[in-house]
């Protein structure tokens, strides 16, 4: 009997905003075994038959689709398999911040879509950026299988893959006559049927990539795999400010604020949206957006009385953010905001570093 959607949720779905980052595959599978990932799991039919075909290998499927997931909840339910998971996050963010280097055995991407629109093509996926941080999460020898109807995009596609210096085709030309064995997915029995060519592509990687791409943020974890309670709440960012101010005025005149930085060649952009306060006992809470790159992430900071004319801002448990370089921007963003609106107020203690503090610094009126 199938279990409720609420527990297929619990087992199958990787909570990736309350997991260490980078995430530890072997302890979340229980065991160690080859990790492979399919990119866009769409139904989720393909991601399931190949667990149950394929029992010595952990399996990670990546979509942003939540009726996409219920529905491989269901498929994995069926087949009784334990060794497949799933994450709900873009496919560069997720590569980006939850695997680490040469952790994936083999990927597949099966009909990604083509964006064919000329004003969408920085949308499509693989191109050299995309391709550079993918590679340098494969392993040597490690294989990238990629299926397509769309002509244009296998065309494009191929010239990417071709002028990657890290990738071979495991063929004598840049595709493959087809794949022996393979199950078509859903896309590609459609296509078939209306006779309309099917593209294989399947790379390996035969060489690292230059300047390894490595995890933007690591998280300090206990034995269990878990969040460590000191060390997690010790590098939460949070900062103090001391002043005689006006309890009353305190953010009455809030406005939207947006930050923009570009760090290590990621965009950066944080919104301040808005502010709402607690009479008693006296708190004040504000939206917050943080772009890094594909990772998004929506939270609020606290902004509470530690003691007599001193305010703490700290992350409240909304949205359960990592402390992130863009994180960290935000809550300096909101310190500088207190400080313009009441200049007796100062910085006493913060854990945000300098160059969080100085990006929000950016603007004409001195903080």
């Amino acid at each position: 009997m199938a279990r409720p959607l609420s527990q297929q949720l619990l087992h199958y779905l990787v909570d990736w905003r309350d997991s260490p980052w980078p995430i530890d595959w072997e302890s979340l599978f229980g065991r160690s075994a080859p990790l492979s990932l399919e990119i866009g799991f769409g139904n989720g039919a393909f991601l399931a038959s190949q667990a149950r075909s394929r029992p010595d290998r952990n399996h990670i499927g990546i979509e942003l689709s939540w009726s996409a997931a219920t529905r491989l909840f269901q498929r994995l339910e069926k087949a009784q398999v334990e060794n497949a998971r799933a994450l709900l996050i873009d496919a560069e963010a997720a590569l980006q911040h939850l695997f680490l280097p040469e952790s994936l055995t083999e990927v597949f991407a099966n009909h990604p879509c083509p964006w064919p629109k000329a004003r969408h093509g920085e949308r499509r996926l693989f191109a050299s950026p995309f391709l550079d941080l993918l590679a340098s999460r494969m392993r040597l020898g490690s294989r990238l299988t990629v299926v397509t109807d769309h002509a244009e995009y296998a065309q494009w596609l191929g010239e990417m893959l071709e002028g990657h210096p890290a990738l071979t085709s495991c063929h004598p030309g840049i595709e493959a006559p087809e794949i022996p064995g393979r199950q078509p997915t859903k896309y590609q029995r459609k296509a078939m049927a209306e006779g309309i060519p099917i593209h294989y592509f399947e790379w390996t990687k035969q060489a690292e990539p230059e300047g390894l791409i490595v995890p933007a943020h690591r998280d300090q974890v206990d034995g269990s795999g878990s969040r460590d309670a000191r060390t997690w709440h010790d590098s939460m960012p949070t900062i103090s400010l001391r002043g005689d101010y006006d309890r009353k005025l305190l953010l009455a005149d809030f406005q939207p604020l947006t930050l923009r930085e570009t760090v290590d060649n990621i965009e950066i952009a944080v919104r301040l949206s808005g502010a709402f306060r607690r009479e008693e006992p006296p708190m004040w809470l504000v939206e917050c957006f943080v772009s890094e790159g594909k990772l998004r992430q929506e939270f609020a900071i606290m902004v509470i009385e530690r003691k007599a004319n001193e305010l703490f801002l700290k992350l409240s448990g909304l949205g359960r953010p990592h402390p992130t370089f863009g994180v960290k921007l935000a809550i300096a963003g909101l310190g500088r905001v207190l400080m313009e609106s009441d200049p007796k107020l100062t910085i006493v203690h913060e854990n945000l570093g300098a160059e969080a503090l100085a990006t929000a610094c950016k603007s004409e009126v001195p903080c």
